[in-house]
């Protein structure tokens, strides 16, 4: 990306596919296959935040949505994200 000397020439993508209750779920079980308990913690929030997500009661921030684009277009880079209890970075 070239260098941003002025934001007003750059927006923020529109995802919202991923960021519905329903796209959440099938991301982060269909696609990802990880509980609600550790999905919270790779989004860095809690358990029924992300109950509320998928269950439509709350909507997700930006930051959080840009993060579930990022999961959605690259599934592999979650074992960046997520090693094994007794793994080389526990």
């Amino acid at each position: 990306m070239k260098h941003m000397k002025n934001a007003k020439e750059f927006r923020v993508k529109n995802r919202a596919g991923s960021c519905s209750p329903r796209g959440i779920v099938t991301l982060r079980w269909k696609r990802l296959r990880l509980s609600q308990t550790l999905f919270a913690r790779i989004m860095g929030v809690s358990k029924q935040t992300v109950n509320s997500w998928e269950c439509g009661w709350r909507v997700p921030s930006m930051m959080a949505k840009q993060f579930l684009y990022f999961l959605e277009e690259n599934p592999a880079m979650i074992d960046e994200l997520v090693v094994r209890r007794g793994g080389r970075d526990d």
